[in-house]
């Protein structure tokens, strides 16, 4: 709630024309400067520091994925309406995410489509058609209707828990996620509306507090929506997973994400790296952007 106003896209630099933008999604908890070590890294690479440049999204945490995701993609539409409004740039078009844990979650859904194949999954009827109030009608449309963007074509995931983590249905997650106090106030008639809407078997999700941890649950049937919709055909994404250095893959967890979770059939490459849950701050992780970058050029 305090934040809210604070989120945006944020430039490294001054918005060069022939580069490449590489956008930076945090997690859980986390902030933009979680990416200075890759920062670093990437800018003493002489052939990336010429042909990217870097962009940080910030948003409040403990919003719903679904409500980050959006946000993200108004931000990217507010620049390319300033910095492309012609919309000529090709580099522009060859935008690449990269998402760190929850950071990933909202990066995929950059990728997806959504409308009729998401509100299907959880409504009984379309958002158009509730009786809400206004705001809050066309916040709720602005969520689930979308289509991948255009100008995003490759992700990288790093450490992203795309089924979810045991560790937040534990007591103390749950003691947190009572805390957070989110910047959306419901009428008590939007609030019966919209939970007379939905289908019986998610009814109770909706009583518990509808933020981001309630979101990160291991098997949450949020997080399985999400793998259920269609992925924009042509955009290549990979994973770097952390290991904890025990080496027991398939079997191994960053201590946060477990593998089963942070796999991804399809992806155009999977590293695993000897870190926690931090894969996007370890020297591997890190190397494995670099070359994904190079290999983008």
């Amino acid at each position: 709630d305090r934040f809210y106003n604070y989120t945006g896209l944020y430039q490294f630099e001054r918005y060069d024309p022939d580069k490449i933008p590489v956008v930076f999604v945090h997690g859980l908890m986390s902030r933009p400067e979680t990416w200075v070590p890759a920062v670093n890294e990437l800018m003493a690479d002489e052939k990336i520091r010429e042909r990217y440049q870097f962009w940080f999204f910030l948003y409040p945490t403990g919003l719903p994925v679904w409500s980050s995701a959006a946000e993200l993609r108004s931000e990217l539409d507010r620049y390319r309406k300033t910095v492309d409004p012609s919309r000529r740039n090709a580099n522009f078009d060859r935008m690449v995410l990269a998402g760190h844990s929850m950071g990933g979650l909202i990066s995929s859904l950059q990728i997806r489509s959504g409308g009729e194949k998401l509100w299907k999954q959880f409504l009984e009827t379309s958002p158009e058609q509730l009786s809400l109030s206004p705001e809050l009608k066309q916040r709720i449309i602005s969520i689930v209707q979308f289509q991948p963007r255009p100008e995003v074509s490759r992700v990288v995931f790093f450490a992203t828990p795309h089924r979810g983590s045991e560790l937040a249905v534990n007591p103390v997650s749950e003691f947190f996620s009572r805390l957070i106090r989110l910047p959306i106030n419901f009428l008590n008639t939007d609030y019966l509306e919209l939970r007379s809407a939905l289908r019986q078997e998610y009814r109770e999700l909706f009583v518990a507090p509808a933020n981001s941890l309630v979101f990160l649950r291991a098997n949450s049937p949020l997080l399985k929506a999400i793998l259920a919709l269609p992925m924009r055909p042509g955009v290549p994404y990979h994973s770097v997973i952390g290991d904890q250095g025990k080496g027991d893959t398939p079997e191994s967890s960053d201590g946060v994400v477990p593998y089963w979770s942070s796999h991804m059939e399809g992806a155009a490459s999977e590293r695993i790296v000897p870190s926690g849950h931090g894969a996007h701050e370890d020297p591997q992780g890190i190397a494995e952007l670099g070359r994904i970058l190079r290999l983008h050029l």
